[in-house]
Formats: structure tokens, sequence, C-alpha cells
């Protein structure tokens, strides 16, 4: 990669001006090198994640558009259709993930494993 000159020459106004409009992570490299610690440490123990964890579960399996996904999964396996199969069909009737997405295989999967009332095996 071929750098061209720069015509304009920076003063130390300008310096300023670039180095706090948003070279942050730069900034931290150089802060962390220097022994600094960034961010909150206590956020990132064992229990935090565990609690923020659980958080996104259970939002999950509250969330009304997948109870409703996983109703008509649990009838669709009931019935004896595959994962990817029962993924196509929500999807063919404009079920969407909490999120907004697409369901795949893999969604169907965690959907059907987190289901209450599931008493089939779900492989």
């Amino acid at each position: 990669m071929v750098r061209a000159a720069c015509p304009v020459s920076f003063n130390d106004e300008t310096r300023i001006r670039v180095s706090t409009s948003g070279v942050y992570g730069l900034r931290n490299r150089y802060k962390r090198a220097r022994g600094f610690t960034l961010g909150k440490p206590e956020n990132f123990t064992h229990e935090s994640r565990a609690l923020g964890r659980a958080v996104v579960q259970r939002n999950a399996q509250e969330a009304v558009p997948n109870k409703q996904a996983r109703r008509l999964a649990t009838l669709l396996r009931r019935d004896g259709l595959t994962l990817t199969a029962i993924a196509a069909e929500l999807n063919a009737h404009g079920y969407r993930t909490r999120r907004g997405k697409e369901f795949h295989k893999t969604t169907v999967l965690r959907l059907l494993k987190h289901n209450p009332v599931h008493s089939l095996p779900i492989f």
C-alpha cells in the first residue's frame, strides 16, 4: 500500500481534535500497555455473567412470538417433522425469533429444548 504525503500540516489544535474524535481504541491500547485498568472489572465476574445469561434466557422464554412458535414447533415435532422442516414451516407462516430473524434448525432445537412441557425426544 502506497501512502500519499498529506499536503496539510497538523498543528497542535488539529492534533488534539483528532486525538479526541473517536480514536478511543488506539488510545485505550496505549493505556492498557501502561498498566491502566479499563472498564469496570466488577462487571466481569462469574456471578454477573451468569446473571446476564439468565436474563437473556428468561426474556427469550417469555417473548410471546417464541411461545407461539414453540407451541407450533412442538406439534410439528410430534407429527414427526425434522428440525429443518419445522424451521421452514415456521418461516413460511411468518414466525420470527424474538429479534426478528428467521428460524433455522438450531434455533428450533433451542426452542424445543427450553420447552418446559415438551416430553418427546427432540433429536
